[in-house]
């Protein structure tokens, strides 16, 4: 037989359509933003963490005064480290603008071509897709560079440039005005030497087991490629150089500003010393974890992710309360209604789900909505934003099992939702990490289940405590 209380279900949500349609549109834009953002987080942390693989990005590298020696390139090797020459030339067309040209990559740092193709002659030119797009260049145009008219034969993102940071050390980065791009080596070479920079990128030959690993491999070989250019052990080298840090630091201590050319000369003749004239010196040193132009990136994004999530959870926490809200006007002006129901034998558990019947197809409504637009329309909109700011190779969209959970399930039981947020609450001081264990998610829709009935029966208890009797009059 089928249950006659069904037929006011709808009838409910048409008399009250302004409400139901408010927050249905309000449960679809958040629901399909923050899909949309754990979607678009999520498949490109994932070409992210395959790309460190598929693009042969390096683990670090190193740039010297002037081109290694054998000593050197065996110390790298030592570190059980594959070490890649990997020279550029910075390069001005404008007095504004710098092009850092590198040859053709074949072993380490590897192009993701874009647009186009990689360069084939010596007048042709790889541009950085962000900043050809940035600059309004197509491929096809001709830019002019050192008198000579090089064709823009297509566009790539380089795997250790996807934010365009010129010195790991800049405050900001600037993908209008720098860029990196490809030459074959014979346009590389057929450039000045003005500007030329000898640089080594090295990959270890086993990956470490996390950053923490990674930067303490990273000063191992810091203090190999120190001691190398020394011609000392290793233990000798790193005593010294603190030696010399130490004074350096003391007469920065003893000088003001009056002193600062005693000073200079000071720190210029220690560190003299210490090298030896004539000897190789290291110019810069940056391991990938501390590298901002490969790290930046991904770091924005899982922050913007954290963020976007603890965003839904509060604006999902105050739709619960709207909901509760108006589920108990709801039970007070049906009253009545309620005693009738009741007294023609309809029992508590009916009734519960008679009048949550309504908030739980809007909510399934905007939730799927809400996911298909998060997974479709706005998922572009989402990845077009990050694309206009960082140079990123292609990705492909990746199921999120996070995105369904966070936006469908937790939107179904406002306890969960204050669960949830304690727990975000206890766990993220300070700075927000971006993994949560997967346990707590099973926990989360475990708790929401059980307790999503619990709270709803206890707002029911308002029913038993009106009188038979008297619902029964106010029906007549």
């Amino acid at each position: 037989m089928k249950n006659p209380l069904r037929k006011r279900i709808l009838r409910e949500i048409f008399r009250e359509k302004g409400k139901y349609t408010a927050l249905f549109l309000f449960l679809v834009i958040l629901v399909g933003f923050c899909s949309a953002v754990d979607v678009a987080a999520e498949s490109m942390a994932h070409t992210y963490r395959q790309g460190l693989d598929q693009y042969r990005v390096e683990d670090g590298h190193f740039t010297l005064d002037k081109a290694a020696d054998e000593v050197i390139l065996q110390a790298v090797a030592d570190q059980q480290a594959d070490c890649y020459e990997l020279y550029y030339k910075d390069k001005n067309p404008d007095p504004e603008h710098t092009i850092r040209i590198y040859k053709n990559r074949e072993e380490v740092n590897l192009p993701c071509i874009m647009e186009g193709r990689l360069p084939e002659s010596a007048d042709e030119i790889a541009l950085d897709r962000l900043y050809a797009e940035n600059n309004k260049i197509q491929v096809g145009d001709i830019i002019p560079l050192e008198g000579k008219k090089l064709t823009v034969c297509g566009t790539v993102a380089l795997s250790d440039y996807s934010t365009m940071y010129r010195n790991n050390n800049d405050m900001m980065f600037n993908a209008s005005l720098f860029s990196v791009a490809l030459m074959t080596p014979e346009g590389f070479e057929s450039l000045d030497d003005s500007g030329l920079v000898y640089c080594y990128a090295w990959r270890f030959q086993e990956a470490s087991a996390d950053d923490a690993q990674e930067r303490e491999r990273c000063d191992d070989m810091l203090d190999a490629v120190i001691a190398s250019i020394l011609g000392m052990p290793q233990e000798e080298a790193e005593k010294q150089a603190e030696e010399v840090g130490t004074l350096v630091t003391f007469l920065h201590m003893l000088g003001g500003a009056e002193d600062s050319d005693y000073i200079e000369k000071s720190v210029e003749e220690s560190i003299d010393h210490f090298v030896g004239s004539g000897r190789n010196e290291i110019l810069d040193f940056v391991g990938r974890p501390d590298n901002n132009a490969i790290v930046f990136t991904i770091d924005d994004i899982v922050s913007d992710q954290v963020f976007t999530n603890f965003f839904l959870y509060i604006l999902i926490l105050i739709l619960a309360f709207i909901y509760a809200v108006t589920t108990r006007n709801t039970i007070e002006q049906e009253a009545s209604v309620i005693g009738t129901l009741r007294a023609s034998g309809y029992t508590r558990a009916e009734l519960l789900a008679h009048y949550l019947m309504p908030t739980m197809i809007v909510n399934t409504a905007g939730a799927i909505i809400g996911n298909i637009l998060g997974y479709t329309a706005l998922k572009y909109v989402v990845v077009g934003l990050y694309y206009h700011s960082y140079s990123l190779p292609r990705y492909t969209t990746v199921w999120s099992g996070k995105a369904f959970l966070s936006t469908t399930i937790l939107p179904f039981s406002y306890i969960t939702l204050k669960l949830v947020l304690k727990i975000l609450m206890m766990n993220y001081n300070g700075w927000i990490t971006a993994y949560i264990a997967p346990w707590v998610y099973a926990a989360v829709m475990g708790l929401g289940a059980a307790s999503y009935g619990i709270v709803h029966i206890l707002e029911m208890r308002r029913i038993n405590r009106i009188p038979l009797a008297e619902a029964l009059k106010d029906t007549e």
